[in-house]
């Protein structure tokens, strides 16, 4: 699907036939929904529980840094056709985009499930110098009916201590449990096993139709509003993407001091007030330089703690269902579209700004499912 995918595009932006393009634009988003699904479960699959927010973040941080480098291919390429919106210009970027695809559509072809870890090592806390060290997993059970506060050794074993440079995980395994407690209870009518992840794919879904009612108009904003040429469209993005890597690091350190939920609000909502004052800057006729400024720092605080959002997703979800709740991200992706149609009614009816400011107070209410989520979610070490 990816490869005709990126034949279509580069025959349609040849043509320069916009129906055509259209059509191309639809495989890749079914590519996309097939792709980040698989590619999400089998990746949160070879990670332990504890580890996923770090391992999430590298992730985001390689995805970012290719993000930043089409845009910089597009500077260079720009600046060689003249640094005009012209169809011709635009097409031939376009399609030396669809090239540059290939390598990773080559990859893709690479992967398989044949080293996943297994559920117990999936759930291996602690920190020991081998890997036989296990603990008790009926611990994690928040239905089980054992008594957890019987034999105290039952809680981990690790065999040849005398050998092994071996702490033992009583306090973190007590902690889990005690974790595992506070989500017996269910919330309005949503089952106890299902709150925590039904709450996140809530925000994360409700982000994804604010994120889709703006991302496709700051182009047009920066073009016909601050009438910024294609070169500075282009470092604009980069510096975008470098920004969000940044702040990206950050938020998962923040999240192993605080929580990655509250490290997750606390940025969202800053990145929605950012947004605002973005549009009433430009409303006061301030300067296209303080204008960029907040729009960089906006898009690096909202989405910066994406990849903690997932984390805790997979984190509290079984690994044979992580396939199915992966798919959300790839809902997500296909609500752009549809949200993307209301941003543009909403831009013909009261203009571009207006629509930026629909989509910061959908972002102020995005954060809302996880409130409800502080302090029940395990931080991470």
């Amino acid at each position: 699907v990816g490869f005709f995918a990126a034949a279509s595009t580069l025959i349609a932006s040849r043509m320069n036939d916009f129906t055509a393009l259209g059509i191309a634009l639809c495989i890749w988003g079914l590519f996309w929904g097939i792709c980040s699904t698989s590619v999400m479960a089998l990746f949160a699959d070879s990670i332990a529980n504890g580890d996923r927010s770090y391992y999430f973040m590298q992730r985001q941080i390689m995805q970012l840094s290719g993000n930043t480098f089409g845009p910089t291919v597009a500077l260079y390429m720009f600046t060689r056709l003249g640094d005009e919106w012209s169809i011709n210009a635009c097409s031939i970027v376009l399609g030396a985009g669809q090239i540059l695809a290939l390598p990773s559509l080559i990859l893709l072809c690479l992967m398989n499930d044949d080293y996943c870890l297994q559920q117990s090592d999936l759930d291996t806390y602690g920190d020991c110098s081998h890997n036989d060290y296990h603990y008790d997993s009926d611990l994690t059970d928040s239905t089980s009916g054992h008594d957890h506060d019987s034999d105290e050794e039952s809680r981990y074993e690790c065999p040849n201590v005398d050998e092994v440079d071996c702490e033992p995980v009583q306090e973190d395994v007590i902690e889990k449990e005690e974790m595992s407690n506070q989500r017996l209870s269910g919330f309005c009518c949503i089952s106890s096993n299902r709150v925590i992840p039904v709450l996140v794919a809530s925000s994360d879904f409700l982000a994804g139709l604010a994120a889709g009612m703006s991302i496709r108009y700051f182009p047009i904003f920066f073009l016909n509003s601050l009438k910024l040429s294609p070169s500075q469209v282009q470092i604009i993005f980069i510096v975008s993407m470098t920004t969000v890597a940044l702040t990206g690091r950050i938020s998962q350190y923040v999240g192993t001091k605080i929580g990655r939920i509250e490290t997750t609000i606390i940025f969202k909502c800053s990145g929605s007030l950012l947004l605002l004052a973005m549009t009433s800057a430009y409303e006061f006729n301030m300067s296209s330089l303080t204008i960029c400024a907040l729009y960089l720092l906006r898009t690096a605080l909202v989405n910066a703690p994406g990849a903690l959002t997932r984390s805790v997703l997979m984190d509290h979800v079984p690994k044979q269902e992580r396939g199915k709740w992966s798919a959300l991200e790839s809902v997500n992706t296909f609500s752009w579209s549809g949200s993307a149609a209301i941003g543009g009614i909403l831009v013909g009816m009261r203009g571009v700004t207006f629509n930026f400011n629909v989509t910061a107070y959908l972002q102020f209410f995005a954060t809302v499912p996880l409130m409800f989520l502080c302090g029940k979610v395990q931080r991470e070490k």
